[in-house]
């Protein structure tokens, strides 16, 4: 339903800290407005630590001290840093309750808080449940700052509204402290790691589903033992941490620039991917009257979700698989290496499929050279490539062209190491966030999703593990290339005994917001089908769906300027398109060019083939 792949609907490797002087590079070259802005001696009373007192090439959240108010610090020249300390439990009246500390990163907006066009920061989420929105910032701020603020138009420049970005970390979650304690050292949980890679996923196998039954369980019984932070990371408290931000957002605004300040009356901007969508659905069934703006990108079915089912995901899954064939073979040989003899569509997928129903008894064995070690590639291997790659075809269908024609018509070594290549240690628990090239930093992974998202919805604590193998082979039968992976989603949920202190149901989201939502979704998504924004949105009076005509996993997947350009008019005026709007993407898998046939202005259209060369595609 979400974004399991990797936390984030941008880049699949996002769970794992991103190098900042790398991005602060790449964000100084594309984004000079935000440079502009802060040379020109704009003072952030709110920041008595500047970076000189941080090891730059070492940046650890450590060295920023905690605080009730927004604090920030500002970082390489582009980002601000904060550590916002919220209750632990939001209904306690004790004065001295437990603590969560969250971590934030904004890119400021490009003029003051006092100019006529200053719009605000539009807060966001990049799915999960689990993902990083500080990842998300360093790895996408630039060009979601684009899309959102004015373009280089004199007109627009001068009447539009400029908005920076905010993201943080939610509960349990990479920078954002206490941590979900699964693992006590880095040793076990990369062991863990390479087991759970061994044992695969095989619907076919009644071993594969005992271990996976297994590790479910003595995973899940090892987090729970922390009954306090396990309790309180479920959605609804990430919900009041974000009221939380808005309103010390508005504090900052006023003490830094002598401005009003809406106190219990901010109003939230927020733009979420996958299940950032269910985060803001939620958001807005508890706060309806503080939306300013609301975009839901990807978006997750609030009953699948909330009620531990995970059924209303996959229902267009195989169809992109059918669109990676079919782009094949329009390509050719020279674009895509599966291709070789210029099959048809069907004959590309039966060798395909002959391949990988042949890994089920027979592995290929690779042998080492001196770059890496031996190898061998498993029908599970190649399940898990492809299940990564569908989620962004325009990006990675090449390359799974590649890595299957190595393993129908090669010897496999291509496949082996991008495999190993996978294969990174993780850095010690106590030098956490900081820049390391030879190991990367544990930010909590698949346990924080699993206890998120198992907290989040119905106690299927008494499911059989033979009640288990039926929605296994249901879910497969739903699509034979997802289906397996998706049924080890709530697996953990049937040995998650730990309830959330503050909860919601999925009948109890639903209203009409201070201002309509705009919905998004994809023609063909793999894990959030289109259908999911269409009844969500019934859920909430005067929200509009968008539609894109891509595959991938929200509309970032595939750059539109069309889409792009209701986003940007949505945050600008408020405006939503018209009902039944469909945007068409600048681009196909493969290279393949399209005519967005909308009436932006071209303008718009360098905006987009920026972006997408800023990404290097």
């Amino acid at each position: 339903m979400f974004n399991l792949e990797g936390f984030s609907p941008i880049c699949p490797q996002l769970r794992r800290t991103t190098k900042l002087a790398k991005w602060a590079f790449i964000f100084t070259l594309t984004s000079t407005a935000l440079l502009w802005y802060m040379g020109r001696g704009q003072k952030d009373k709110y920041s008595p630590l500047g970076c000189s007192s941080l090891k730059s090439e070492k940046f650890n959240w450590g060295q920023i001290n905690p605080s009730d108010q927004l604090v920030y610090t500002t970082c390489f020249g582009v980002w601000q840093f904060a550590r916002l300390k919220v209750p632990m439990d939001w209904n306690s009246t004790s004065p001295v309750g437990s603590q969560v500390t969250i971590a934030i990163i904004k890119i400021p907006v490009p003029v003051s808080v006092t100019d006529h066009r200053y719009g605000g920061a539009v807060l966001l989420n990049p799915g999960g449940p689990g993902g990083s929105g500080v990842d998300l910032i360093f790895s996408e701020g630039a060009n979601l700052t684009k899309i959102i603020n004015p373009l280089s138009s004199p007109e627009m420049l001068s009447s539009g509204k400029y908005f920076g970005l905010i993201s943080f970390d939610p509960r349990g979650v990479n920078n954002t402290t206490p941590h979900l304690p699964c693992f006590s050292d880095p040793f076990s949980y990369d062991v863990w790691g390479y087991q759970e890679e061994a044992d695969g996923i095989d619907h076919i196998s009644d071993i594969s589903l005992s271990l996976a039954w297994a590790r479910a369980k003595a995973l899940m019984e090892t987090c729970a033992q922390d009954n306090d932070i396990s309790k309180h990371m479920n959605t609804v408290p990430v919900v009041r941490d974000m009221v939380e931000i808005i309103e010390r957002h508005g504090e900052w605004r006023a003490v830094t620039e002598r401005t009003k300040w809406g106190k219990e009356d901010e109003k939230l901007l927020y733009w979420g991917f996958s299940y950032g969508t269910i985060l803001g659905q939620t958001f807005g069934a508890m706060y309806p009257n503080r939306i300013g703006r609301m975009v839901l990108d990807g978006v997750g079915d609030l009953g699948d979700y909330y009620n531990t089912v995970w059924m209303r995901g996959l229902n267009d899954t195989d169809k992109i698989m059918s669109k990676f064939f079919d782009y094949c073979i329009v390509a050719g040989k020279d674009k895509c290496a599966l291709n070789i003899d210029n099959s048809t569509s069907s004959e590309l997928r039966g060798s395909v499929e002959s391949l990988i129903s042949s890994l089920h008894q027979d592995p290929i064995a690779v042998a080492g050279n001196r770059t890496r070690g031996p190898e061998i590639i498993t029908y599970s291997d190649v399940m898990m490539m492809i299940r990564k790659l569908i989620y962004r075809p325009l990006d990675y269908f090449p390359e799974m062209a590649d890595l299957l024609a190595d393993i129908v018509h090669g010897n496999g070594s291509a496949f082996a190491a991008y495999k190993q290549r996978a294969h990174k240690p993780t850095c010690p628990f106590s030098k956490s966030n900081s820049d390391h090239d030879s190991c990367q930093t544990y930010s909590g992974g698949w346990e924080v999703t699993k206890a998120i998202l198992c907290s989040d919805g119905r106690d299927i604590t008494n499911t059989t593990k033979e009640d288990f193998r039926g929605i296994r082979k249901a879910l497969y039968q739903q699509s034979r290339w997802m289906g397996e992976f998706w049924s080890t989603v709530t697996l953990p949920c049937v040995h998650w005994r730990v309830r959330p202190k503050w909860g919601i149901t999925a009948d109890e989201i639903k209203g009409e917001t201070s201002h309509p939502i705009l919905w998004i979704g994809n023609t063909l998504d793999p894990v959030t089908p289109l259908a999911n924004a269409h009844a969500m949105s019934k859920r909430f009076p005067g929200s509009v769906v968008l539609q894109q005509n891509s595959e991938g996993h929200v509309c970032i997947s595939s750059p539109s300027v069309c889409t792009y350009g209701h986003v940007r008019n949505y945050f600008q005026t408020g405006d939503l398109p018209a009902a039944g709007t469909v945007c068409q993407p600048d681009q196909l898998p493969f290279g393949h060019m399209t005519a967005s046939g909308d009436d932006l202005s071209g303008e718009d259209e360098i905006s987009s083939l920026e972006l997408r060369n800023e990404k290097g595609l």
